[in-house]
């Protein structure tokens, strides 16, 4: 007779942290629920954080327009530029 292998693994927590710029409206239910619902069956558990701390915060707005340029970059890319890295590196250093 054969064997079954299953692969059993630990489950894990993270936490998604949602920071709203400008007018941003955020559901996080909404964000949660659809996380869950996508890997929870993997055993990966979701935590979402809303951060309003920073919503006011124009330091990142290089051409003070008061819109986030995305130019140069595909959507949940890593390849940040412009106004889009100014404000991720400005959020790090103010969570240090």
């Amino acid at each position: 007779m054969g064997k079954l292998l299953i692969a059993s693994y630990q489950p894990l927590q993270k936490t998604v942290v949602l920071v709203p710029v400008g007018a941003a409206n955020l559901n996080k239910e909404v964000l949660l629920d659809s996380l869950q619902r996508i890997y929870g069956k993997l055993g990966i558990n979701y935590s979402v954080e809303v951060d309003e701390s920073f919503r006011n915060n124009r330091e990142w707005d290089s051409n003070h327009d008061n819109i986030l340029q995305d130019k140069g970059s595909a959507f949940l890319s890593n390849n940040f530029t412009g106004e889009e890295k100014a404000l991720k590196k400005l959020y790090g250093r103010r969570q240090n």
